[in-house]
């Protein structure tokens, strides 16, 4: 079956090589031979079987044996002898007939394969000349075809040349529309600049109306810092109590860690606010992307349709031109042959040569003034596709336009109402808490008219104890004098120093008035005084832990009346846990009242409107020489990692003058720059970062990355200055936590600026440096930074 499969295997293969007028034989061949191998095949089958059956018989032949000896080893042999006797010659005469069968059939396949092996030779035989045919058949066809691709390609390679001699033509008539092309690109551009700029504006508007509504919601941070206020100035005369200061203290820290979650809120919000703007200038730059492409494309287009019209427009031209130029030859020399046998012939005869000669030159000028029409029937179309082309790009960059419109005031009116929300629920909880601030006012009322009560038993009690004095001194005692002495003396001195402990007790109502800012806007501002106190200060938590605090401090009881032998003691007064008895005397009629509490922090933001905005009008310019002084100090703090010019590095010094000119500290200018080298929280910053003037001065500092360069930096090229961008020196610490896998700052600690974080600065070459100043790009297509070596390491 093999050999039968390889044969028919080869034999196909073959005849697929084969010519077609040779294989219809050749398969009738191979058929009528594979027929041969099956009937062959199924004789060996067969042959298989009778062998499968004589196998059998023998196996029978044998278990009749074994059966024979086992019954002679049972029964009397001479009982069975007759028996076995008779089954032995059945089975005898049944092989001998199946023998004779089997060997009469083997003698016929036999001769049948000797018959079937003849001609199978003779087939071997036709085969193979048939085969020897078709290889000399084969290898004639296979020299015409060769004979024919050398023909072909000869002629390829004449249609390559002259394609190529008709292709340069088309590149030299087709230079001079690319040029025209070029100019109504540029034409284009033009526009789409001034597009930009316009939605620049309007961007600008956006943010204007956005700072509107910052405003607004510091302005309602100020009336209800007032309205705090208020609510201070109405508790005034609780501070009487120690307890209810102590619960003031409390309910100060409690606003204080609302407030600085407020600013946290708002920060992230901010933050949400410029990837809103990234996302926006990235939407802006794939608009302007596909604008491009589609100009690109249609121009292409149009161009391709104008240059084939125009070029075989322009060949019919050249072509009858070339016509003109041969008949006006043919024509001079004919009128040159006429004027060479005027002497000859008559005049009259030369008159009609010339007369036929004009009648064809007036025919061939009427020609191309047809043609001279035509051309330009095809400038003005040439002008009708232009003029489509303007109107079509006109339309995709409104359409462009107008779902960028949507997108930005979508975008905006989400942010708007991110925003809004944020207000109405910081004034919910500001409402919230002064709800339990009056309730807290009103507890507190109460425990007053306890304390009341116990002042009056207080005053009974003094009364009793002037009785006893005044009955114990006798008449030898002076007058009346005496005894307002001593009962008022001691109400006079408690009185004074419970006055002296609330005076120097610290309390700062301003804390009321600060608006919900965000810590990055107290640092850009130098609001550092948070932890800023003159000598002789103590902090809030310093006065807690002086004075307790206030949930240590329960209800005053009634107290009770003292006995005679209490007299000698300066107070029988109420039991108030942890209150000495001087502390719990309240100041009495003839005791001064106990002085306000003050703000005595000189650099605390008053919490008086008019005055805080005196102490922004106060803020004017210092002198240049300050200002240079402190921008100096500041610049040796950077690497510049360029060898700038002159030019550049009076910029350079201009710019960082310009930060400390409205009298900026030093510390909070740093603090903005650590900032600006941090880049945002809630995202990986963008590489190369913003324009580093505008951004230190707040004003508009692009979008920086890839496409941020010089060239296209409205701040300084406003300003005529080159443009700068800063990171930290790969040593130092940023003052923040570290970034996660996605360039995120964890939420808290990290988030939180740290100024004196080490190592601050770095020694290079016997300079503390901190940051590394670069000049950014000239244009979008060049790289972001070059590499500095700066004390061995590359920056």
């Amino acid at each position: 079956m093999h050999l039968a499969a390889f044969k028919k295997t080869e034999t196909s293969g073959k005849l697929q090589s084969a010519p077609w007028h040779h294989r219809d034989k050749t398969a009738a061949s191979l058929k009528q031979l594979l027929n041969n191998y099956g009937r062959l095949l199924l004789i060996l089958e067969n042959l298989g079987l009778i062998e499968f059956q004589e196998q059998t018989l023998q196996d029978a032949n044998r278990a009749l044996d074994q059966k024979t000896a086992a019954v002679n080893r049972l029964t009397d042999k001479s009982e069975l002898d007759g028996e076995i006797t008779r089954l032995i010659a059945s089975n005898a005469a049944k092989v001998a007939a199946l023998n004779g069968e089997h060997a009469s059939e083997i003698e016929k396949i036999t001769e049948s394969l000797r018959a079937k092996s003849t001609e199978l030779g003779l087939l071997n035989v036709e085969y193979e000349s048939n085969m020897a045919q078709l290889r000399s058949d084969h290898q004639a066809h296979v020299k015409t075809l060769e004979q024919e691709r050398t023909q072909r390609d000869t002629t390829i390679k004449d249609l390559k040349t002259s394609h190529k001699i008709e292709v340069e033509k088309l590149t030299r008539s087709h230079t001079t529309r690319v040029e025209q092309l070029e100019s109504e690109i540029a034409r284009v551009y033009s526009e789409h600049a001034s597009l930009v700029v316009s939605k620049d504006r309007q961007i600008l508007d956006l943010r204007q109306l956005l700072d509107t509504k910052q405003r607004e919601l510091e302005a309602q941070s100020r009336d209800y810092s007032q309205a705090k206020a208020r609510l201070a100035e109405t508790t005034d005369w609780l501070t009487q109590a120690q307890g209810v200061v102590a619960e003031l203290r409390e309910t100060v820290d409690e606003m204080r860690e609302s407030i600085l979650l407020k600013e946290a809120q708002i920060g992230i919000l901010d933050g949400e606010l410029a990837d809103s703007q990234d996302q926006l200038d990235t939407r802006r730059q794939e608009s302007d992307a596909r604008e491009l492409a589609l100009r690109e494309s249609l121009v292409h287009e149009q161009q391709l349709v104008a240059d084939k019209e125009f070029h075989i427009y322009r060949s019919r031209i050249d072509f009858l031109d070339r016509e003109v130029q041969s008949l006006k030859a043919e024509q001079q020399a004919k009128v040159d042959e006429a004027r060479f046998e005027v002497a000859k012939e008559d005049t009259i005869v030369l008159d009609e040569l010339v007369a036929s000669h004009q009648a064809e030159v007036d025919q061939y000028e009427t020609e191309k003034s047809e043609l001279v029409a035509e051309t330009e029937r095809l400038k003005v179309e040439k002008r009708e596709l232009q003029s489509n082309f303007a109107e079509r790009l006109d339309a995709e960059k409104r359409e462009i336009q107008s779902h960028f419109n949507k997108q930005s005031s979508v975008l905006l009116a989400q942010r708007q109402k991110e925003i809004d929300e944020a207000v109405r629920v910081a004034l919910r909880a500001q409402a919230n808490r002064i709800t339990k601030l009056e309730l807290q006012v009103d507890d507190r009322d109460t425990t007053i008219a306890i304390l009341e009560g116990g002042r009056q038993q207080q005053d009974a009690a003094r009364g009793t104890i002037g009785l006893a004095i005044r009955a114990v001194a006798g008449a030898a005692q002076p007058d009346a004098d005496v005894t307002k002495d001593t009962a008022e003396g001691i109400e006079q001195s408690v009185g004074d120093k419970h006055a002296r402990s609330v005076s120097d007790f610290y309390f700062d109502p301003s804390i009321f008035d600060e608006p919900a800012g965000t810590t990055a806007q107290h640092v850009a501002d130098g609001d550092e005084d948070r932890d800023d106190h003159l000598p002789g200060e103590g902090h809030l938590n310093e006065a807690h832990t002086a004075l307790g605090r206030a949930g240590d401090l329960s209800r005053p009881t009634a107290p009770s009346v003292p006995s005679l032998s209490d007299a000698s003691q300066a107070a029988a007064l109420p039991s108030v846990p942890g209150m000495s008895p001087a502390q719990a005397v309240p100041t009495g009629p003839g005791t001064s009242p106990a002085p306000a509490l003050m703000n005595t922090r000189s650099k605390r933001k008053s919490a008086d409107p008019q005055a805080r905005e005196g102490q922004k009008r106060s803020r004017k310019r210092v002198p240049d020489a300050e200002a240079h002084a402190n921008g100096q100090a500041l610049l040796s703090k950077f690497c510049i990692a360029w060898n700038p010019t002159e030019e550049e590095r009076r910029m350079i010094d201009t710019s960082f003058s310009t930060f400390f000119s409205l009298g900026k500290d030093p510390a909070a200018v740093e603090a903005k720059i650590d900032q600006y080298c941090m880049g945002t929280f809630t995202r990986r910053p963008v590489y190369p970062p913003t324009c580093f003037h505008a951004a230190i001065l707040g004003h508009n500092s692009g979008s920086g990355g890839s496409n941020h360069a010089q060239v296209n930096c409205k701040e300084c090229n406003k300003l005529g200055t080159v443009c700068l961008w800063a990171k930290f020196h790969p040593d130092v610490h940023t003052g923040y936590g570290n970034r996660d896998d996605n360039g995120v700052v964890p939420s808290g600690e990290d988030r939180r600026y740290k100024p004196d974080a080490e190592p601050r600065t770095i020694n290079v070459a016997g300079q503390e440096i901190r940051w590394i100043l670069k000049r950014r790009k000239e244009t979008p297509a060049a790289s972001d930074e070059t590499a500095r070596d700066l004390g061995g390491k590359v920056v």
